[in-house]
């Protein structure tokens, strides 16, 4: 069965939308979530769906050449996955039921087109995944590595700093280290824009690990860099510094464009790709910039990050 590429590729958003509907809490959850632009965690999910579609847009010729026909081993995984989905819904265990929501699209174009075409589809939907709201899971623990690596800054470098839990107490006031300054957003970004970075080079599997690794890394070291360097700031201005009493959210992403720079400063030295390492240094640096940074939004969530409990005189 051969299809132009229009044809087969409406027949894919039509199968989308109905997947959609038909499981419409997860999609439900995902618009609200992208929509949160209050704690705009996950308001790049937008952007990654855009991105999503126009990879599927650009292998349209080769979609519409492999050869379509139902795959039964899909159709089984395609039951299997709405087993699933139904009882992690019933069971109110919404980061499960979103989770699985890309993997009945994905079995739905296996079962009805085959693998020929489900394989073409395998890393667009695979990207899609950096849109799920279930990544906040890995909230907890960046923020408890947070907290550890500012223990560890502070004791090398100063100021004396008593650290009860997630709170940081140092002489001239405190801080909270809540979890939406664990740098979940940057790891997730970060890691987004290394996979399509190396999807557009079209890299070697092992070459697309190795930078999101590094990519992982160094989104780690740039939300500490970023923390210490407003605790720091607070110390030394009797926490009087911008950073400290208005925002430092634009500081946090100037912060992630640097480490960014550099990761596609490596991968990309011989220079003979550049201009994917400027698109993804780019995408890095401004994807929040274009769908979460509100800045008169800023002022009313003065904790972002790090919540300042002294008290300012007015």
């Amino acid at each position: 069965m051969r299809l132009v590429a229009p044809s087969r590729l409406w027949l894919l958003l039509v199968l989308g939308i109905l997947v959609a509907l038909v499981y419409w809490p997860s999609t439900a959850v995902l618009y609200a979530e992208w929509s949160d632009f209050v704690n705009i965690t996950f308001t790049h999910g937008w952007l990654i769906l855009a991105v999503s579609l126009f990879l599927i847009w650009r292998d349209r010729r080769e979609i519409a050449s492999a050869p379509a026909h139902p795959w039964p081993l899909a159709l089984i995984g395609l039951a299997g996955a709405i087993l699933a989905w139904m009882i992690c819904y019933r069971a109110g265990i919404q980061d499960l039921h979103i989770t699985i929501y890309p993997a009945l699209f994905w079995f739905a174009v296996a079962g009805a087109f085959g693998w020929p075409v489900a394989r073409l589809l395998l890393f667009p939907v695979a990207f899609f995944c950096f849109a799920l709201p279930s990544w906040a899971q890995l909230g907890d623990v960046l923020q408890e590595l947070t907290v550890l690596a500012m223990r560890g800054f502070l004791g090398l470098t100063g100021p004396h700093a008593v650290i009860d839990g997630a709170l940081i107490h140092i002489p001239n006031g405190s801080f909270a280290i809540e979890e939406g300054c664990s740098g979940l957003h940057f790891m997730i970004v970060g890691l987004a824009v290394a996979a399509l970075h190396g999807e557009l080079r079209r890299d070697p599997w092992r070459t697309r690990l190795a930078q999101l690794a590094l990519m992982a890394g160094l989104a780690l070291l740039a939300n500490w860099v970023r923390v210490y360097v407003v605790i720091e700031a607070g110390y030394l201005t009797d926490m009087r510094h911008y950073l400290v009493s208005v925002s430092h959210y634009w500081f946090g992403w100037a912060v992630f464009g640097v480490a960014s720079g550099l990761v596609y400063g490596i991968v990309d030295r011989s220079g003979t790709k550049i201009k994917y390492g400027i698109f993804g240094g780019l995408l890095g640096a401004g994807i929040l910039s274009f769908f979460g940074l509100k800045p008169q939004r800023m002022r009313v969530k003065v904790a972002i990050c790090l919540n300042n409990r002294y008290n300012f005189p007015p």
